[in-house]
C-alpha cells in the first residue's frame, strides 16, 4: 500500500532535506532502482544516484526526476502539490532570506522567457508562474519560413517524445526521418570521433531561450549560492541547440562546462563528451552543441558548475554540482 500523507506533511517541507525524506517514505519496500526501471518504462528518466542523492536531501529533483519518482511510488497524484512545493524551494535555496531580519528582497536570479522549447512542454516552468505545478498540454502553431508558408499543428505533453510531424528546422530535408537510438558501444564510438564540443556554436545567454534542468551548488554545501542550468533555444541555422549557463556565481574562480552523450542515462566516462571547463571569468555560458547530429542521431545533455576548493564543503568529495540529463530535440 502506498504511504498516506496529509497536508500538515506538506506543510512541514522546509528543506530539501525534508522532501527528499517524504519520497523515501513514499518508495516503501520498492529499491531505488525498481523507482528508476518504472519511470524509465513511462520514458519518465531518473538515474538511481540521482535519486539517492535527491533521498538524502543533497540536491532537489528536476520536475521530470519528481514525475518519475511518484509516478513509481504509485502517487502521481502527489505531483501538482509537491512540484509547487519544491519549486518555492529552488527559489529559497538559491536566494535564502536575510539573516538581519530585513524583509526579503525580491529574487535576482534571472528566469529564461518562455521559448518554443518550454512551449512544447520541454522541462522546467519560471517558478513565478503556475506555482500551483500543474502541467499543461499546449497547442503550437510553428509557422516553417519557406516560400510558401505551411503550418504545422504539434501537440506536445511532457518530454520531448517523437512526433508524427516534427518541427522543421534548417535541416527540414530530414524532416520524416526517424532519430537514430545507438547501442552502448556504437554510442561510445561516436562520441569519442567527435571534438569535445561537437559543433562548438556560440551561445547566447541573451536570445529566448529555456531552462530544462538546473541544479544548486556547491554540493553539499548547507546554503548553496550558486545556480547551474542547461538551457535550449532554436537557432535558424542549426535547429535545436543547448549549452550550459551558470546563471547564479559567487567567485570569479568558477567553473562550468556541459557534458553530452548519444545515450539516456550514461554511467562510464567514455560514454560521453564534457565541452570545458570553462571560467565564469570568461563568461556564464558554455559553448552551445546541437541537439540531433547531421546523422539524425539524438544526443542527451546535462549542465555542470564547480565552486573553487575553498568554496566547497571540507566534509564533501563532490568537487562538481550537475542537472540530470534530459534531451533537447522536440522530435
Amino acid at each position: 500500500m502506498p504511504e498516506s500523507t496529509t497536508d500538515d506533511e506538506f506543510g512541514c517541507i522546509t528543506s530539501s532535506v525534508h522532501l527528499g525524506s517524504l519520497l523515501r517514505r513514499l518508495r516503501g519496500r520498492k529499491t531505488q532502482q525498481n523507482i528508476a526501471d518504472h519511470a524509465k518504462r513511462h520514458n519518465l528518466y531518473v538515474h538511481r544516484p540521482d535519486l539517492s542523492a535527491i533521498e538524502r536531501g543533497h540536491r532537489l529533483p528536476t520536475a521530470n526526476e519528481l514525475r518519475g519518482i511518484l509516478h513509481g511510488c504509485g502517487r502521481i497524484d502527489l505531483f501538482d502539490d509537491l512540484d509547487g512545493i519544491r519549486q518555492r524551494l529552488m527559489i529559497e535555496l538559491t536566494d535564502p532570506p536575510p539573516s538581519n531580519g530585513a524583509p526579503p528582497q525580491e529574487s535576482h536570479l534571472k528566469v529564461a522567457p518562455p521559448g518554443p522549447a518550454e512551449e512544447a512542454g520541454l522541462g522546467l516552468r519560471s517558478p513565478e508562474k503556475d506555482n500551483a505545478g500543474r502541467r499543461r498540454t499546449l497547442v503550437i502553431a510553428v509557422f516553417i519560413a519557406a516560400a510558401i508558408p505551411i503550418t504545422t499543428i504539434v501537440v506536445l505533453t511532457g518530454r520531448a517524445t517523437n512526433s508524427p510531424t516534427p518541427l522543421a528546422g534548417p535541416d527540414s530535408s530530414t524532416s520524416g526521418v526517424p532519430l537514430v537510438q545507438l547501442d552502448i558501444p556504437a554510442a561510445i564510438e561516436a562520441a569519442r570521433e567527435a571534438p569535445l564540443c561537437a559543433e562548438e556554436i556560440v551561445s547566447d545567454s541573451g536570445v529566448t531561450s529555456t531552462v530544462l534542468a538546473q541544479n544548486i551548488g556547491p554540493a553539499d554545501a548547507v546554503t548553496p549560492n550558486r545556480l547551474i542550468e542547461l538551457r535550449a533555444h532554436y537557432d535558424p541555422r542549426h535547429g535545436w541547440i543547448a549549452w550550459a549557463h551558470l546563471a547564479k556565481s559567487a567567485s570569479d574562480r568558477d567553473r562550468l562546462w556541459m557534458d553530452w552523450s548519444y545515450l539516456p542515462l550514461p554511467d562510464e566516462r567514455n560514454q560521453w563528451r564534457q565541452c570545458g571547463p570553462h571560467p565564469i571569468s570568461s563568461g556564464p555560458d558554455s559553448p552551445a552543441v546541437k541537439a540531433v547530429d547531421s546523422g539524425r542521431r539524438e544526443r542527451w545533455f546535462r549542465a555542470c558548475g564547480q565552486a573553487p576548493p575553498e568554496d566547497r564543503p571540507l566534509e564533501s568529495k563532490r568537487t562538481s554540482f550537475c542537472t540530470s540529463w534530459v534531451p533537447v530535440s522536440p522530435e
